[in-house]
């Protein structure tokens, strides 16, 4: 159901613009959307959330795993200069949209406000959703759903690769040749904040006119508070840093397009076009002697924002436009197709989905239950074995590499799964089928995990989070014996492939966080002991990150409810406390921040502890605060969610798809 929303709202920035894709399943800001709002929120919280009283602060920075070996640096800006962003948009979002619309290169860029926001009852169909979100136009008449993570209206494309399926690329592909791609090396790391005034005016303008009045004077000196006076590198991560570096490539475009025109007689759409999705640019042309005049003036407008096109990523491509990539996702999907195709009675399948779709479903069960889709007798790919066999030859005659297909690959896989479940769960059993049955799951499982062993990051991750869901809830509808042979069966599976995170130095938190929050929902008879995870924490405490905000909230909530763990729940408050005395300034400091706010609210820790960690994060001077008020603090915590939801009220599978139609850093 698409609602309305309130264009007066621009506190709303907070649930859109300002959090980075890859976060903790239950981390959000949608109740400090709210709890902000709150007339009795005590008043050290309104003084430590209100910009006015910072000039700059710390944020926290995590690393996600970016490829094979490698991680990147992402970051949460501090709460209360998070409030400060929503107080920009609310004074200069007409701006930002004509800022980011004046390149006829961009293929991703905000092109007016928001309108709808998402809101849908998800367990009406786990696996097709299909309405709700902001609109997202694509190619000017087309309206797609997004989610309801936009503050504005995108266009045209949310994922890159919608564009090379469009009617757009097929026409490029018709009228030119060739076609160059490459990117911006480290564009946001590169990205000089003062180079926003140059975008906006120009250089000479900018550097005799600094003040902070003006948008780009404005915006410029907010990117640098909100990373503790820093002019090198914006954060990455939050939309609104998108905006930012979109505002200067968008100026970028323009020049390029002038540059080509006047010094070579270039014209654009004519002699060449030119595509760019963020920082990822596509040159096309027919005459190849063009191609180092365009290449050459695009690097040179880049270099003079202080920033550079990464020549090792570089490829050409003549016509036909297709790579290994994506040749090797065609194949891929014919590898799943043949699968199901062979331990599958598809057209038995269809059958029973047409069925299903009737509303009166009941009618119809007998004939349901007659037909069992896993009755096929001569199956190919009866072994786990031979169906990554398949995926292993396919990857590897293409020459590339699991992480480029993971994702494309785990989601062929998860929508068939899910679809073959919920028809699987309204027969009745007997010993033969549920031998069938456990043999199916058995083999689908260790398939989809052998992928996910292969690639971890955070959007495999979000994936296989989706698909221990269901699973589990699939268990869920049998009796004892059954639920713990399906459930063991699962834990086995994400625990073997979960050494691979927890093995990495530095870095793969937000992956361990969400598995961890996902494996909480197999129930009590299925958890990792304490040693298991004090074990963990004792291998982590010499990376540089430490035991981080969101390792600390994601072990509380898996513990919650336990009475098993106090030697696990006293050496995380030990660990918190240090991290508050280490720190100088908790204030301002953004992970220091989010911790406390959660500390206060977590029902893991008792009351006795919170009056520690309240004193440890705001140290008295001579005379120190009373106890009773203090507590009067910690009761209005009781019960309430301010970043991390202890509480596990919300609906995972929900807040996981709405992660699917989100674009990460890439």
């Amino acid at each position: 159901m698409k609602i309305k929303i309130k264009k007066g709202d621009y506190n709303r920035v907070l649930l859109t613009d300002v959090l980075p894709y890859e976060v903790p399943i239950l981390f959000s800001n949608e109740d400090f959307y709210h709890i902000i709002s709150r007339d009795d929120l005590p008043c050290e919280f309104k003084e430590l959330f209100s910009f006015e009283n910072f000039k700059t602060t710390v944020p926290y920075t995590y690393k996600i795993k970016k490829g094979q070996a490698s991680f990147r640096s992402l970051a949460i800006i501090h709460p209360a200069h998070q409030l400060k962003i929503c107080h920009f948009y609310k004074q200069y979002e007409h701006l930002i949209i004509h800022l980011c619309s004046i390149s006829d290169i961009s293929l991703r860029y905000p092109n007016k406000i928001g309108t709808y926001y998402y809101e849908k009852d998800f367990l009406k169909d786990r696996v097709r959703l299909k309405d709700g979100g902001v609109d997202l136009v694509v190619d000017g008449f087309d309206l797609q759903s997004q989610t309801a993570s936009s503050y504005f209206s995108y266009r045209k494309y949310p994922f890159l690769y919608k564009f090379y399926e469009s009617f757009e690329f097929h026409r490029l592909e018709r009228k030119y040749e060739y076609m160059v791609k490459f990117d911006i090396s480290k564009c946001f790391s590169h990205i000089y904040t003062h180079s926003l005034a140059w975008a906006v005016k120009n250089k000479k303008y900018a550097k005799e006119n600094t003040d902070s009045t003006h948008f780009e004077g404005a915006l410029d000196k907010l990117f640098r508070d909100f990373n503790h006076g820093e002019t090198n590198g914006i954060l990455i991560g939050p939309e609104v840093s998108r905006i930012y570096a979109e505002i200067i490539l968008q100026r970028i475009d323009l020049n390029i397009i002038e540059k080509l025109s006047k010094l070579f007689n270039l014209n654009f759409n004519d002699d060449y076009v030119i595509k760019r999705y963020v920082d990822d640019y596509f040159i096309f042309v027919s005459d190849e002697m063009h191609l180092s005049k365009i290449e050459m003036v695009l690097s040179s407008e880049l270099e003079h924002y202080k920033l550079y096109l990464n020549e090792s990523k570089k490829e050409t491509t003549a016509r036909p436009f297709i790579t290994g990539l994506t040749i090797a996702k065609y194949e891929l999907k014919q590898v799943i197709d043949d699968v199901y195709s062979d331990i599958v009675d598809v057209e038995s399948m269809y059958e029973i989905n047409s069925l299903i779709s009737r509303k009166n479903m009941g009618d119809d069960l007998g004939k349901i239950d007659s037909v069992f889709l896993l009755d096929k007798r001569k199956k190919k790919f009866s072994r786990a074995g031979e169906i990554i066999k398949s995926i292993k030859v396919v990857i590897k005659r293409n020459e590339i590499t699991f992480d480029q297909v993971s994702s494309y690959l785990l989601m062929a896989l998860k929508k068939k799964l899910f679809s073959l479940l919920k028809i699987l769960s309204i027969y009745s059993y007997d010993e033969k089928r549920y031998l069938k049955l456990m043999r199916f799951v058995s083999v689908q499982l260790e398939v989809i995990f052998f992928v996910y062993s292969m690639d971890n990051r955070v959007r495999p991750t979000y994936v296989a989070c989706q698909i221990i869901l269901e699973v589990n809830a699939f268990a869920e509808r049998f009796d004892d014996d059954i639920k713990e042979v399906l459930k063991k069966n699962l834990l086995d599976e994400v625990a073997l492939s979960l050494k691979n995170v927890i093995s990495y130095s530095g870095g793969g938190y937000v992956e361990f966080s969400n598995i961890l929050i996902a494996l909480k929902e197999l129930g009590g008879e299925y958890y990792f002991d304490q040693s298991y995870l004090i074990d963990f924490i004792d291998s982590k405490m010499n990376d540089s990150e430490g035991l981080s905000y969101f390792v600390i909230c994601s072990i509380l909530y898996y513990i919650h409810g336990r009475n098993d763990c106090a030697a696990l729940i006293e050496r995380v408050g030990n660990i918190i406390l240090d991290k508050f005395k280490d720190n100088a300034s908790n204030k301002n400091d953004c992970e220091m921040t989010l911790l406390i706010s959660d500390v206060l609210s977590c029902p893991v820790l008792d009351d006795k502890y919170k009056i520690k960690a309240y004193r440890a994060f705001y140290p008295s001077g001579k005379k120190s605060k009373p106890t009773a008020e203090i507590q009067r603090t910690i009761n209005f915590f009781r019960g309430k969610v301010v970043f991390f939801n202890w509480l596990g009220n919300k609906n995972l599978e929900q807040i996981l798809y709405r992660k699917e139609l989100r674009t990460p850093y890439e």
